[in-house]
């Protein structure tokens, strides 16, 4: 996504602190779009590992699942309740497959 810079510096304004790392751009996102009614995509492949597809210690993996859940909730509650309410149901399904760690 190409960004302007007068957007990149309108948004120290909208930065919302109660989230971490995990959901920053996905918020950005939700943001933006409420405020311009376009955007454009580059067709290029970022190599980025995934945590998701790492192999790492259970107790790494947990505190990006609980990172993750909190960053999505939180995001969903200011979307709507039923956002929330799907969100929270799709965590605890996850949750409860334990495919998170997988």
């Amino acid at each position: 996504m190409c960004i302007r810079l007068d957007v990149i510096n309108d948004y120290k304004i909208l930065f919302d602190e109660n989230l971490s790392f995990y959901g920053i751009d996905t918020k950005f996102s939700i943001d933006y779009s409420k405020k311009f009614p376009f955007l454009y995509v580059l067709d290029y492949r970022l190599k980025h590992n995934l945590s998701k597809f790492e192999k790492e210690e259970y107790t790494i993996k947990e505190r990006r699942f609980k990172s993750h859940c909190k960053a999505s909730l939180y995001i969903a509650k200011k979307i709507s309740i039923f956002a929330f309410i799907s969100c929270l149901v799709g965590i605890i399904r996850h949750r409860i497959s334990k495919d998170y760690l997988n």
